[in-house]
């Protein structure tokens, strides 16, 4: 396609924004398509819109999700040591809790345990796999390792 004239690109090609604002984007010289200098969101209890929907769609969907949980374990009437409801879960969580706080701690500790184990180990591997030897090729053995 020929450029148009006074011009040295296609018509084929968007205007960037910073042409938007120079030309006022096919209005030359009018502010009806001006924007206002300061556009104001609506916010609600100090949160833009987008924001809140950013923080409701997940929690909705969460909920949904345990709702559907509670649902089927209560129609199915699925006893509670095969597969407890959500609604029981948190009861017992709340009652027993100094029983699971201790076992919750070992977890944890086990957890942060093996994620360290796996921080190194993947260190270690990145920093020795790069290096030519004989180890890497024995390894993987495939034709683009062993260069």
């Amino acid at each position: 396609m020929p450029p148009r004239a006074g011009s040295s690109r296609p018509s084929s090609w968007k205007r960037s924004r910073h042409d938007r604002r120079r030309t006022g984007y096919g209005k030359c010289g009018t502010d009806s398509a001006a924007l206002p200098a300061i556009v104001e969101e609506r916010r609600w209890f100090y949160l833009t819109i987008p924001t809140w929907q950013r923080i409701l769609a997940p929690v909705a969907i969460g909920l949904v999700v345990l709702g559907l949980w509670e649902f089927v374990v209560w129609k199915a009437d699925v006893p509670y040591y095969i597969l407890p409801g959500p609604w029981r879960i948190f009861r017992t969580l709340i009652t027993d809790w100094g029983t699971l706080s201790g076992s919750l701690l070992i977890t944890l500790q086990i957890t942060g345990l093996a994620l360290l184990a796996a921080v190194v180990l993947g260190i270690a591997l990145s920093v020795r796999l790069p290096s030519p030897s004989g180890w890497r090729c024995r390894s993987f053995p495939t034709p683009s390792s062993c260069r």
